[in-house]
Parts: structure tokens; sequence; C-alpha cells
């Protein structure tokens, strides 16, 4: 799944249930997906860190491309290393189904 960032005023909506992680360099904490006020969310948003101090720069949406998991919650994820390349791994999840698929 390849990345590239879109810089917004905005932020995310309000989610339960969602996966939160820090990226490989500890510059942008991140969160993706969760159960959203109208249901489940497949978005992916990040926010930079500048050290322990947070910066002025807003939240932004990372757009992907590739095969995108379904909008869930509630699902399994870990960050991983192999062979120096950064993977997040997101397995299962919940909506009106319950889903035991893996993406990475």
């Amino acid at each position: 799944m390849q990345e590239f960032s879109i810089s917004t005023n905005l932020e995310p909506s309000r989610r339960i249930d969602s996966g939160s992680f820090t990226t490989p360099d500890y510059k942008s904490f991140c969160i993706f997906a969760g159960l959203g006020e109208k249901g489940p969310l497949q978005d992916l948003w990040c926010y930079k860190i500048d050290g322990l101090r947070v910066s002025v720069t807003q939240w932004y949406e990372v757009q992907t491309s590739g095969e995108i998991p379904s909008p869930r919650y509630r699902f399994g994820y870990t960050q991983a290393k192999f062979n120096g390349t950064h993977y997040f791994f997101l397995f299962g999840g919940v909506t009106a189904f319950s889903y035991t698929d893996l993406f990475g």
C-alpha cells in the first residue's frame, strides 16, 4: 500500500475502537478506522509531533492506494520492521460482519 499526505485544516471525526500508533521515526501519531457517529470508518489520520511538544502543524489525512481495508472497528493491528522496511498489519474487525482478513 503506497501512501502520500495531504495537509488540511480539518481533524478526524469522533470515534471509538480505532487503532493508533506512532510512525517509525516517532514524528507522527496516527489513528486508523474505528466506529464513528455514522458507522464504521476506514480513514487514516496523522498528527505531526516535534519531540515531546506537539507542533503547530494540523492533522492531515493520509491518502492510500492499492487494496484498502473495508470500514471496520475492533480490529487487531501491530507494527513490525522486516529487512529495514516498516509495516503496519491489520487483522479482522467488525462491521455488520466479523472479518478474518489480513492486510499489511
